[in-house]
């Protein structure tokens, strides 16, 4: 806690006395390295005993004062304290920033942006050892959040459920079904009785929002376009009879397109699941010299909000080495070398067989799963479903 919070509090705002008070902190951790905890009584003994004999007699019955009230403080009085300096400091950061927004063309409005996350996270919400460490009682199954079931059988299979802290890559090449898949996945995942109190977010930066959000109706009620068409206010009265107002909420595209603003909409709306299509079209971090280690970042970044609010599901092109391939690798998704796939927690890769778009079925597996509700032995298994492009969605070839 002492490594962790002290560099937030700068001797410059302190007083004389608090400065020295922090020294000899310093001082008393230097001297013994293996302890772990210290009271206030024996830090008073340290300090009285050993520190404190070149002060003056006054100086002497200040510090006694000082310690006699830090005695009497409660630990709610102390963290607010804490947290005051540490939100100063954060404060002081932001400032620096700001200025240099203000006269460098170039500067990314994320790093604002990131400070305040990391406030909010490691700072500000996190001063109680439970808050920021792993117990018997946290670790335990039972602890975990509640999640999503995929509806497709076979997935459901190698995967159980994903929930708050699991981040997942849908991978394909162009025109193979990523908006289908993601659209019967969100229709059925917004009707399980799964934190219905807050919504699912999809941030869309493919097809237009408008198409997006009728091919979500037409998985939820297996209807064709043209049949949907026909008389749209009945089918979206159906839709809207199973699926509660607000429940999901497409983003129109391009709105919203980067981490900053998008850090700002989570924080408001606290989606209980995250879709990005295409996770690569978001701006952010753009200041890495490698388009690479950006898409690293900004996966990472992806990765956090999956453990802030829940499952964060991001759509991403295979590149062309994966054309003809039934069941294509995660080191197939494009711009990739290791960043990208090492942060997520399962990769869901669809295709054909030898890749033949105009087939009814498609190819589904999981090259990556680190998930625990996995069925061990179809773990990484490779699937071959069919695929009802028209209705928008997969059925099971399972018997």
């Amino acid at each position: 806690m002492w490594k962790r919070c002290r560099p937030h509090i700068p001797d410059d705002i302190l007083s004389k006395e608090q400065r020295f008070l922090l020294q000899q902190v310093d001082a008393y951790w230097h001297a013994h390295p293996t302890k772990e905890e210290c009271t206030l009584a024996e830090f008073e003994g340290y300090f009285f005993g050993v520190r404190a004999m070149h002060l003056k007699t006054s100086e002497i019955g200040t510090y006694r004062t000082i310690f006699t009230n830090m005695s009497t403080a409660t630990d709610a009085e102390a963290e607010e304290i804490l947290g005051h300096y540490i939100k100063q400091d954060y404060l002081g950061q932001i400032q620096q920033k700001v200025f240099l927004a203000s006269s460098d063309p170039d500067f990314e409005l994320d790093e604002i942006g990131n400070l305040i996350t990391q406030y909010t996270r490691e700072v500000g919400k996190a001063i109680h050892t439970s808050d920021v460490f792993v117990t018997g009682a946290t670790a335990s199954p039972a602890a975990r959040p509640p999640g999503f079931k995929f509806p497709l059988p076979e997935l459901a299979l190698s995967c159980g459920e994903i929930a708050q802290g699991d981040f997942v890559i849908l991978g394909a090449r162009p025109e193979m079904c990523k908006t289908t898949a993601l659209s019967y996945f969100v229709g059925s995942f917004a009707e399980q009785p799964v934190l219905v109190d807050r919504p699912i977010i999809w941030v869309n930066n493919e097809e237009r929002s408008d198409k997006v959000y009728r091919r979500v109706v037409q998985s939820v009620l297996g209807v064709s376009t043209a049949d949907l068409l026909s008389d749209y206010p009945k089918h979206i009265a159906a839709f809207e009879a199973r699926i509660k107002d607000g429940r999901i909420l497409i983003l129109k595209q391009g709105e919203c397109n980067n981490t900053h603003a998008l850090d700002l909409l989570f924080a408001e709306y606290n989606p209980c699941l995250i879709v990005i299509d295409q996770l690569d079209k978001v701006h952010g971090f753009s200041k890495s010299e490698r388009e690479d280690l950006r898409l690293g970042a900004l996966y990472g970044w992806a990765r956090e909000k999956a453990a802030a609010y829940g499952p964060v599901i991001a759509a991403s092109q295979l590149d062309g080495e994966a054309e003809g391939q039934s069941y294509p690798g995660f080191e197939r998704l494009r711009g990739s070398r290791t960043d990208k796939q090492g942060e997520a927690d399962l990769c869901i890769i669809f295709s054909a067989p030898d890749g033949d778009r105009t087939r009814p079925t498609r190819t589904v597996h999981t090259p990556k799963n680190k998930l625990d509700g996995a069925d061990e032995m179809h773990r990484h298994a490779k699937w071959e479903v069919d695929f009802d492009p028209i209705h928008a969605r997969f059925r099971s070839t399972m018997r």
